[in-house]
């Protein structure tokens, strides 16, 4: 392995996923076991695994990963498994640090700390990162980008950190209390409606606590408690075209511990195939099994449009998405 690399050994190789369906990641965390016995590998550990995982590896082998990477960022803060780690001397490792940098980065809490301390965005969260006790590893060929990327050991506050965990309070954990409202609220009027009901009713939230938070604007807490509770009637009466699904729904809350492999993408293509009459869906959808399967090598412009041409429909949406992520586009 190291041979062929050229290399005399490895400094870390990881597994990439547990791939619990398989069943087959305790034998090879033995293969990793033997080949760093042997010398090729100093240090050996694991990918987006679950503590179950872990724990299985070291009641089988008596050996447990020196490090674990998972994806971790603001909107995905991962504190339970974070803390998990530490009890266990576990090294965490983040992937995706930057998240959708694009929509993370207008966020104004780390706008604002990004002013004060006189750094970019990115700085501000790879600190964040640092200071957690994981080590993230943003992708950039740029040059100018890597030096700004460690460049963060002139500034530190734990206070200002711990703000940006907020982040991930508006994203996930509010979620769910807002769905068991509006269940006991409203029932089955909006079995069909609900999921887009939560994203609405959080976005509301969302909103409102930053002029509270980060604006510092005196609010009557009464009068916007019956404004919530007026728009959250009118959208549940009301709204009549859903758009997100339980799929899809299930899809966002779980992307944070499944990674997206061809196998998977596969498997699920057939499912969905096996629900759908000849049609240009269902062409598409065999189309893009064998890009996954064979590769073909389609171009990313074909791959697109097959994409396309499931996107709307009610069946897909969820697939649509694991694709557009797989493929990168």
């Amino acid at each position: 392995m190291a041979y062929r690399a050229g290399l005399d050994y490895y400094d870390l190789y990881l597994i990439h996923w547990p791939n619990p369906k398989q069943n087959k990641y305790v034998e090879a965390w033995q293969a990793l076991i033997d080949l760093k016995k042997s010398g090729l590998i100093r240090s050996i550990g694991v990918c987006n695994f679950l503590p179950e995982h872990i724990e299985r590896l070291e009641q089988e082998t008596a050996v447990k990963p020196s490090l674990n990477q998972i994806e971790l960022h603001p909107y995905f803060n991962q504190k339970e498994q974070r803390e998990w780690h530490l009890k266990n001397e576990i090294q965490t490792q983040s992937w995706s640090p930057l998240s959708r940098a694009n929509a993370l980065f207008q966020e104004e809490t780390l706008l604002n700390l990004a002013a004060e301390y006189k750094k970019s965005p990115s700085q501000i969260i790879l600190r964040w990162h640092y200071q957690l006790g994981s080590i993230a590893i943003p992708k950039s060929a740029n040059r100018e980008r890597q030096l700004e990327n460690i460049s963060i050991f002139d500034f530190s506050s734990e206070a200002d950190m711990i703000a940006i965990v907020i982040l991930e309070r508006f994203d996930r954990v509010l979620k769910e209390i807002i769905n068991t409202v509006l269940v006991r609220a409203f029932g089955e009027q909006i079995e069909h409606t609900k999921f887009d009901l939560v994203y609405c009713v959080n976005g509301f939230i969302g909103m409102y606590s930053k002029l509270f938070l980060y604006y510092r604007i005196p609010i009557d807490l009464e009068a916007l408690a019956h404004s919530l509770v007026e728009k959250t009637e009118i959208l549940a009466k009301h709204v009549q075209v859903p758009f997100l699904t339980f799929d899809l729904d299930q899809f966002f809350k779980d992307k944070g511990t499944v990674e997206v492999t061809p196998e998977q993408l596969v498997a699920l293509i057939e499912q969905k195939k096996t629900g759908l009459d000849d049609s240009i869906e269902k062409e598409s959808l065999s189309l893009l099994q064998e890009q996954l399967s064979n590769h073909p090598n389609y171009s990313k412009a074909i791959i697109k449009g097959l994409c396309e041409n499931i996107r709307l429909h009610p069946e897909c949406k969820d697939l649509f998405y694991l694709l557009r992520i797989y493929f990168e586009f």
